[in-house]
């Protein structure tokens, strides 16, 4: 197999491809393999171009996106195990960054009059005028890098990613075993 390099990322795809499957025939069809290679790949690259596009507003695109969740709440504030289930991520990551974000003064956490064991998250002004600012230069690099496809190609596009999560939301995952707990002497 040729050495693995980050110039030929397609290339790179049909080299291992063809590795894995001489390897492992029955494993995954080379076509399957390959789109799900190339869609890693895409995913990681948009992710990094996404960050880079945020970077002089301080900001990372996951931040950007809870920012952008709040703002889109219109006033309206978030528990942090709404913003949980809002964001498809775990309440400790949701937890690490708005604590990230409240100390850059971006957000604020009250106490939630309706359960005090939990707290509930608003955009201050700071954030909201941060997003304001770097809410444009996105959406124009975004509007840029999807300027390949046509609207009915990005409608496809889209069905096409959901379609592959449903199938993978489809598989059902291995039970996770409790750690064995080490006695004590």
């Amino acid at each position: 197999m040729p050495k693995l390099t980050a110039k030929s990322d397609f290339m790179l795809a049909d080299a291992y491809i063809d590795f894995t499957h001489a390897k492992f025939p029955n494993l995954v069809d080379a076509e399957t393999g390959r789109a799900l290679f190339a869609l890693r790949i895409i995913a990681r690259r948009v992710h990094d171009r996404m960050n880079a596009w945020l970077l002089p507003f301080r900001l990372t695109v996951t931040k950007f996106r809870y920012l952008a969740y709040l703002y889109a709440a219109e006033g309206e504030s978030y528990t942090l195990n709404e913003l949980s289930e809002l964001l498809g991520t775990s309440n400790a990551s949701v937890t690490e960054i708005v604590n990230l974000l409240r100390k850059d003064r971006l957000v604020e956490c009250r106490d939630n009059p309706d359960d005090r064991r939990s707290l509930i998250v608003h955009l201050t002004r700071q954030g909201t005028t941060l997003l304001k600012k770097a809410y444009p230069v996105y959406q124009e690099n975004v509007a840029r890098a999807m300027a390949p496809l046509t609207r009915a190609e990005s409608k496809t596009f889209l069905a096409l990613l959901l379609k592959v999560g449903r199938g993978f939301e489809s598989v059902a995952l291995p039970p996770v075993r409790a750690a064995r707990k080490k006695r004590s002497p």
